[in-house]
């Protein structure tokens, strides 16, 4: 799946706000985790790891299997070009056959800037596969632009 957001502000504004481990801290919290933590190496181009829990969404048959909070670790490794900053990421979800890839490319445009996402589902679960991916991948949209937003209008 592939999707952007634009932003107002530029690139090099947006990228200090979404490698800022407080920053990531306080947007995870106000966008509903239970709990948050993030850790960065400290590099221009940082490696960032955030664990968060959440309340499950899910049916009540499922959180009977998984729980009804999940424990979310996401690693993300940052590189630059000469036109954008870039991102690669792997998001795990415990207790959970998911996984979630993400690519990012953050660029400024004559507005702001813009970034590019493309998102990969993988759920190892027989014949729910086909079901599980699409769905994980829409809720992992809405909620990634929730955070474009929320990184768009704090700071």
């Amino acid at each position: 799946m592939e999707f952007s957001y634009e932003f107002t502000h530029s690139a090099e504004t947006i990228f200090e706000r979404v490698t800022d481990a407080q920053f990531i801290v306080d947007r995870c919290m106000a966008l509903g985790s239970l709990d948050a933590d993030c850790h960065s190496n400290g590099e221009t181009l940082p490696n960032i790891t955030t664990t968060r829990t959440e309340e499950a969404e899910l049916s009540a048959l499922m959180k009977k299997v998984v729980g009804k909070q999940q424990e979310m670790k996401t690693v993300e490794q940052w590189s630059e070009t000469d036109e954008s900053y870039d991102s690669s990421s792997i998001t795990t979800v415990a207790n959970t056959p998911i996984k979630i890839a993400a690519s990012q490319s953050l660029y400024n445009t004559e507005e702001g800037s813009q970034i590019m996402v493309t998102l990969t589902v993988t759920a190892k679960i027989p014949l729910l596969r086909s079901k599980v991916e699409p769905m994980v991948a829409s809720k992992v949209r809405r909620e990634m632009l929730r955070e474009f937003n929320y990184t768009e209008q704090h700071g």
